[in-house]
């Protein structure tokens, strides 16, 4: 969804400054009736929270920004070379009257301005937050997982299958071994039909995890997701776009645009099933992660034949310092690196991806894709980490992907990431 940013930076200092300001209003208030409470200031993990003394309202700013350049080396075709501002994001995270919890999250890239996460959430119940508003669909583990806390630069190839941010009403409940999470969604932001007059799409979508082995910092994590969604709503009046559904990725890097991988516009859609499989497991230092998806496309008509594709990741990291990466239990996710030590951590990292799009008897060539990468990181505290990625791509005789590349293709790809975060 994409707004002016003049507006969006009067409606920040608007918010901004009235949360803060009516939180520090002047306590000498001669209102007998009216009761002021102090606002004090609390920092940890890099985050600077201004809250109540009563913890019954907060506010904090959750903010970051990705400087990343990229080198294509040995490729056959023509890959621009280049640096980009991949991310330059701000948010107002707020916590009402305890009971009330809201995100205002804004993201400045590329001359415009994309909301990304709005909602409105109640957290009364005990271990449990609903939520209504634009926010992530609950699916995979490295989908879900910040970009501010990802081992590698961009998430592997089976990130292009899940869904994204969406409108919809969500439920997430947890103990202290597992979480779940589930919602009715509709469409994203930006599918805007109303001059079409064709009713908005709707996705069921939910995840379950597990902590079968949880000690100190040794934890195994097991989850399972599943989502049904509808294809876009049609964008033309004579609704000739309607039905229809692609897959496409990049490869792992997003400097150069295009996608060696991508399937053509398959019509008659009517509806997508898919389907999660998550492992990880930190054992101190090493960290192991893995992730499967399947996806099926179901036809408006039976006769048409349903077209599947499927991939995975495995990956494994190991801290060279002693530090290791903390678990959000509430979340089933992984969390932010807060350094031990004053030299900050040092983080090396290997990665296997792949996808294929391929589908031969449903006469669907996509293309299939395989990555290797490797990754070194360093967190120089809390809030500012250096990425470094280096990547072979490997490309079957398919990948002609949507800008008609040589197929065939196999090359390397060397990246860095400035990382800040706040």
């Amino acid at each position: 969804m994409k707004i002016t940013r003049s507006v969006l930076f009067v409606l920040f200092a608007f918010i901004l400054g009235a949360g803060v300001a009516s939180a520090q209003s002047d306590t000498s208030a001669t209102d007998e009736t009216s009761q002021v409470e102090p606002i004090g200031v609390f920092q940890g993990a890099g985050i600077l929270i201004f809250k109540s003394d009563d913890d019954r309202f907060q506010w904090w700013l959750d903010g970051r920004i990705n400087l990343d350049t990229a080198f294509y080396l040995n490729s056959d075709n023509d890959l621009t070379n280049g640096v980009e501002l991949r991310r330059g994001r701000f948010a107002l995270n707020m916590v009402l009257w305890k009971d009330w919890a809201a995100q205002l999250d804004i993201d400045f890239v590329e001359n415009a301005v994309d909301v990304k996460d709005v909602w409105i959430g109640y957290t009364g119940l005990k271990n449990t937050i609903i939520r209504a508003g634009n926010f992530r669909s609950p699916f995979g583990l490295e989908t879900l997982t910040s970009s501010r806390y990802i081992t590698f630069m961009e998430r592997a190839l089976i990130d292009n299958f899940s869904p994204d941010r969406r409108m919809g009403l969500g439920v997430s409940t947890w103990g202290d071994r597992w979480q779940a999470s589930g919602g009715f969604f509709g469409p994203e932001l930006e599918d805007t039909i109303e001059e079409v007059g064709a009713d908005q799409t709707y996705s069921l979508i939910g995840r379950v995890t597990a902590l079968p082995y949880a000690r100190g910092n040794n934890v195994v994590h097991l989850g399972l997701a599943g989502a049904r969604m509808q294809p876009s709503p049609p964008t033309e009046e004579d609704r000739s776009d309607a039905n229809r559904w692609r897959v496409r990725a990049r490869p792992e890097s997003h400097v150069s645009k295009g996608r060696f991988i991508s399937t053509p516009q398959v019509r008659n859609v009517d509806h997508a099933d898919l389907l999660g499989l998550e492992a990880a497991a930190t054992f101190g230092s090493l960290s192991v992660q893995a992730e499967y998806n399947r996806e099926i496309l179901h036809r408006t008509d039976s006769a048409l034949p349903e077209p599947k594709y499927d991939g995975g990741y495995v990956y494994v990291s190991y801290f060279l310092t002693g530090d290791h990466r903390p678990y959000d239990r509430s979340a089933g996710e992984f969390g932010r690196i807060v350094p031990k030590g004053s030299r900050g951590a040092f983080e090396i990292a290997a990665r296997y991806s792949v996808l294929d799009l391929n589908d031969p008897g449903a006469g669907i060539t996509g293309g299939r894709e395989s990555i290797v990468t490797l990754a070194a990181n360093w967190y120089v505290n809390a809030n500012l980490r250096f990425m470094a990625n280096y990547s072979f791509v490997d490309n079957d005789e398919f990948a002609r992907g949507d800008r008609g590349y040589s197929p065939n293709d196999d090359f390397n790809v060397l990246q860095f990431r400035i990382g800040l975060m706040f």
